[in-house]
């Protein structure tokens, strides 16, 4: 009769133990602990970061010809972008503006020089110039605090 007891509190020890190892496993992969299984987060956190930023980015398109991005004034003026640049010290890109826009208002912006660009996966500063056309302050200049991430064709 004991050793039943004993089969049973080992057996039910082993399947708690199981549960608790897959929902661990569950969780380290949806956090990017396991390239490939998490390996989007980045991206997500990127995407979410830059449609909430004050010069915001709702979508992006560049392959190694030419580029354009949907360029969102999030804050609560209407701005002047004066330069949008995306890339470090070897891939500048610089857009063709100035361009106006309202509080919450979007444009596309069409990049000169997206030929800098380097085909693949892709992560780059992006900093922004402009000048408040409610009060006639700036230029003020912002950087992300995240990365542009992304894929070049």
């Amino acid at each position: 009769m004991t050793g039943s007891r004993r089969a049973q509190a080992a057996t039910e020890y082993l399947i708690i133990l199981a549960i608790v190892i897959v929902i661990a496993l569950v969780v380290v992969g949806a956090m990017g602990g396991i390239p490939r299984l998490g390996g989007s987060t980045s991206s997500r956190t990127s995407a979410s970061y830059w449609q909430q930023a004050d010069i915001g980015i709702t979508a992006s398109f560049f392959n190694t010809t030419d580029g354009s991005i949907v360029v969102k004034n999030n804050l609560p003026y209407k701005v002047r972008i004066d330069s949008f640049s995306i890339g470090s010290d070897y891939t500048a890109v610089s857009a063709s503006l100035p361009r106006s826009l309202a509080s919450g208002k979007a444009a596309t912006v069409t990049f000169t020089n997206a030929s800098a660009l380097v085909a693949g996966d892709v992560s780059y500063t992006v900093t922004a110039t402009y000048t408040n056309l409610d009060s006639g302050l700036g230029p003020y200049s912002f950087t992300g605090d995240e990365r542009l991430i992304g894929k070049i064709q």
